[in-house]
């Protein structure tokens, strides 16, 4: 399978994906988003698939969430907006809960419980402050720790 912005490889039952953009810090962009969900969706469907891990290509970060960039060429759909945004503003808590809670989960619930913490996750203020401490290229000032 060919991506233009990730790596997708299968060892020992294990599908690894790599975000591909080390020059943006493999930040999302609209195009990388699309080839996420098919990823995820062929991982899915591959039944000899047990576990997929993400990784990001480069030294200097795993991602930097979404490609700001992109912002100006015009609106989002739903799914790319909600997938960038939580690319943005990915918290150590929820994903602990979300790795506690959903490991043991069927993948549907595991996905409905992914949906509900991201939209509890889009409520903070943390997840605004980010994106605009980066565009006024400043430090964040976090509220949650």
């Amino acid at each position: 399978m060919e991506y233009q912005h990730l790596l997708f490889e299968v060892r020992n039952q294990i599908a690894w994906i790599t975000f591909n953009r080390p020059e943006s810090m493999n930040a999302i962009n609209r195009q990388m988003t699309r080839e996420i969900i098919e990823a995820c969706g062929h991982a899915e469907e591959d039944s000899s698939i047990r576990l997929a891990i993400f990784t990001g290509a480069g030294e200097r970060a795993f991602s930097a969430g979404m490609d700001l960039k992109e912002r100006t060429e015009g609106s989002y759909s739903f799914i790319e907006r909600r997938h960038q945004k939580l690319a943005a503003t990915i918290s150590v808590s929820f994903i602990k809960e979300a790795i506690d809670k959903g490991i043991e989960l069927p993948l549907e619930q595991g996905l409905r419980l992914e949906a509900d913490i991201s939209a509890l996750v889009a409520t903070t203020e943390d997840s605004k402050e980010g994106p605009r401490a980066f565009v006024e290229k400043r430090a964040p000032v976090w509220k949650r720790r």
